[in-house]
């Protein structure tokens, strides 16, 4: 499919082409720039829905650009329980909230795409639980609210091989606001829906908060070989580039990692248990 610029064809055009599920080339400038909106039934906005099995790639133009999508409050939204979806080489320019939103799937595969600019929102906060204004380029979880005793998520919505691989990140991250990379909460469960997830060579660039933050995780996460520069400004005390936290198996090596925040709190790579009734330990 190749763009208009209009946001009010682009996004029903390819609302529509996903929703046919399989392969979907896009090819030029999209424009996602108009309200989100909430299917009947669910909880969250989004501007384009993802619910079945479908490969989205980017097809470079005659410069060599990768096609680019401007705007949009969760531009792609995952909700494709027990399904495979792939998104590739396509680049995010100020997104609000975050570029890509992954509330249930059987695997994901997010690779090659470059995520600038990344505007928070009020609205992801409160869904969040946190004061102010939230933004994360990619989220996996039911529930962005931090997992707790009454804050659970349904990790049951996530199974299968994830790879987010070889993503250029520059959150462009504002005083005052919190603004992470790749954050997942609550996905996975053991024994009946494992998730095996390999979060590689990822450039990560001027976040406030976790450019990495991982949240009891049902499964074996691998983190390697990721760039990470935070940049001066962070978004609360004692910020953690890499954040891993409660349950899950991590192999966590060959980072790169410039934690340039003042804080004298602030820490490269933190790993954090968490009470009852979550698994406490990472290991």
């Amino acid at each position: 499919f190749r763009s208009t610029g209009n946001p009010d064809v682009d996004v029903p055009a390819v609302q529509a082409a996903v929703d046919q599920g399989g392969s979907v080339v896009l090819k030029g400038h999209f424009s996602f720039d108009r309200p989100p909106t909430t299917p009947n039934g669910a909880t969250y906005n989004r501007t384009v829905t993802v619910s079945k099995s479908t490969v989205i790639s980017g097809n470079r133009d005659q410069n060599g650009d990768l096609p680019t999508i401007a705007g949009g409050d969760w531009p792609f939204f995952i909700d494709a329980a027990g399904a495979q979806v792939t998104i590739q080489g396509l680049h995010f320019l100020n997104p609000t909230s975050g570029a890509i939103w992954i509330y249930a799937v059987g695997g994901v595969e997010v690779v090659g795409c470059r995520v600038q600019g990344v505007i928070p929102s009020v609205e992801f906060a409160v869904e969040a639980g946190q004061a102010g204004s939230v933004s994360t380029a990619i989220f996996a979880g039911a529930n962005p609210h931090p997992p707790s005793a009454t804050q659970l998520g349904q990790p049951a919505n996530f199974s299968g091989t994830w790879k987010i691989l070889n993503n250029d990140i520059d959150l462009q991250g504002m005083a005052g606001t919190l603004a992470l990379g790749i954050a997942m909460f609550s996905v996975g469960r053991q024994p009946d829906s494992e998730v095996d997830i390999d979060v590689s060579g990822n450039k990560i660039i001027n976040a406030t908060e976790p450019a990495i933050n991982f949240r009891i995780i049902g499964g074996r996460v691998y983190v390697e070989r990721n760039v990470v520069k935070t940049g001066v400004i962070s978004g609360g005390a004692n910020p953690d580039a890499i954040r891993l936290v409660g349950a899950g198996s991590y192999l966590v090596t060959h980072n790169s990692i410039d934690c340039g925040w003042t804080d004298a709190g602030a820490t490269g790579i933190n790993v954090i248990g968490q009470p009852s009734p979550l698994v406490p330990e990472a290991s």
